[in-house]
């Protein structure tokens, strides 16, 4: 079921980026653990909130690059989608390791 929303989701948001949909910003995980603090305040900026340095210093602290994803086992029914939802996200299959 997690991975039907996760579709839902990911595509509804493509659409509306596609449509150059005011109010959203797309933040990439893998980025958000490599670049924290920057991509952080990148955030709080586009929020139009001041920078807090507290959370900011939080951030750095508690998001740490992890191993690399493990695509899961899924249905046969979903498979096929979350395989494309992923391709269209800019991830390919050898990205799992």
């Amino acid at each position: 079921m997690a991975a039907v929303e996760w579709i839902v989701t990911m595509r509804e948001a493509a659409r509306l980026q596609t449509e150059g949909a005011l109010g959203l910003t797309v933040v990439r995980y893998e980025v958000l653990v490599r670049e924290p603090r920057r991509v952080l305040s990148g955030i709080l900026a586009f929020c139009d909130l001041a920078p807090d340095e507290v959370m900011l210093r939080y951030g750095a602290r508690i998001l740490a690059p992890r191993a690399a994803y493990q695509w899961p086992d899924l249905d046969s029914a979903v498979a096929p989608l979350f395989a494309e939802t992923m391709r269209a996200s800019g991830y390919a299959r050898d990205d799992a390791r």
